[in-house]
């Protein structure tokens, strides 16, 4: 899988049926039927439909691959089984044979799926339509209030990927573990492509610890439009110690191929590359992305100055590979690393910017920098002096 990790060391475990996102230290520190009515202590209240808030493929996609055999509806609340009067169908107009599948919730039953007849597969250049009818809430028997409608147009060629990590929270630093994470965190992790709901589960995705540790029991749930699966502990964690998240390949994409293990070693350093990350201690992180095993972006915190005054003060820097950018990868990075800044002590984070890179600003501003100050004409490139904007965010 693709893990957020040190791109200098590159120091990842390869998997052997299972792929290991990261390891955590953690700390103590602080439609149908329409509308319905329910008797809430004598008072008679209004009761809003369930909607549908996620679809896969989304509507309107092109080019959906042919062997994409889960078609996927997310709920805004728990819904009661799909059947009898209820109905999720996928179809198709003559001379294309409707698909025939079986409908299912999620262990949250937030997530309906429709999953072909195995053995079959969406035919080429085909427009379907996906219907979901009369699902009614767990909680209240309320229906939607009309049937939910969405179209896709499949492509030629089958989807071959493996699904990857790209992004964990606890972020992934190295060294590892990861430090001061707190006690009552939720363990995420963001795939590179939509994944089958159904195996996303407690048995796929685990958070363990060494004995006399108890590994924690959680639940686990899938977000469907961010591809975004979450590990919730029952209980807090314990302080001090440190943990292992862990998703098996037996979680796969919509197309059924299984997760992808993390990857090879990483590149050897170059004596300036490990000169620079020696530089960084535990209230400096590292945060890198890497796809298909290669590095595809980085942010990192550095010291400000050696002089211990300003030990609680980092100089933030980011860099996004060209054929990555415009993708919200630079965002997030930036914003993991932030986050571990922020736990690991740090006070203020400052920025220096290059006159007339205004795509960077507006970044910075997004995630709370503000302006305090223009250095003139200290920086240089082809020739032609520039001035250096300053920025700074205070935690």
């Amino acid at each position: 899988m693709n893990t957020l990790t040190n791109f200098l060391r590159g120091s990842t475990v390869p998997a052997r049926g299972m792929a290991v996102l990261l390891c955590a230290l953690a700390v103590a520190c602080g439609g149908g039927g329409g509308g319905g009515r329910s008797q809430v202590l004598g008072a008679s209240v209004n009761v809003l439909p369930p909607t549908v808030t996620a679809v896969v493929p989304l509507n309107n996609a092109t080019g959906v691959a042919v062997n994409n055999t889960v078609i996927t509806a997310a709920f805004d609340q728990p819904m009661a089984p799909i059947t009898g009067g209820a109905s999720f169908t996928v179809t198709c107009a003559a001379p294309c044979v409707n698909p025939t599948g079986t409908v299912a919730l999620d262990a949250t039953k937030t997530i309906a799926t429709y999953t072909l007849t195995s053995g079959t597969s969406l035919a080429a250049h085909t427009l379907y339509t996906a219907t979901v009818t009369a699902a009614t809430s767990l909680a209240t028997g309320v229906a939607l209030a009309a049937p939910y409608t969405w179209q896709f147009t499949t492509g030629v060629a089958p989807n071959t990927t493996r699904p990857r990590v790209t992004l964990t929270v606890p972020a992934t630093t190295i060294p590892g573990p990861t430090v001061n994470v707190p006690t009552n965190t939720a363990i995420t992790a963001v795939f590179t492509e939509a994944m089958n709901p159904l195996t996303i589960t407690a048995a796929s995705f685990t958070v363990t610890c060494a004995a006399p540790c108890v590994s924690p029991a959680g639940t686990v749930a899938y977000a469907v439009g961010s591809q975004t699966a979450v590990f919730t502990p029952a209980a807090v964690l314990a302080a001090g110690t440190t943990y292992t998240a862990t998703i098996t390949t037996a979680a796969q994409d919509v197309s059924g191929n299984a997760l992808a293990g993390n990857q090879a070693a990483l590149p050897a350093a170059t004596t300036s590359q490990r000169k620079w990350f020696k530089a960084h201690g535990p209230k400096n992180p590292i945060v890198v992305a890497v796809a298909d095993g290669k590095v595809v972006g980085w942010a990192s915190l550095s010291a400000y100055s050696d002089r211990c005054a300003y030990a609680e003060t980092a100089e933030i820097s980011v860099y996004v590979k060209e054929s990555f950018r415009n993708q919200g990868l630079g965002k997030k990075l930036m914003q993991a690393v932030l986050d571990a800044g922020k736990k690991a002590g740090l006070h203020t984070v400052i920025s220096r910017i290059a006159g007339g890179n205004n795509v960077s600003i507006n970044l910075h501003h997004e995630l709370g920098f503000t302006d305090i100050g223009v250095m003139k004409e200290v920086g240089s490139k082809f020739g032609q002096l520039l001035d250096v904007y300053l920025l700074q965010k205070m935690y």
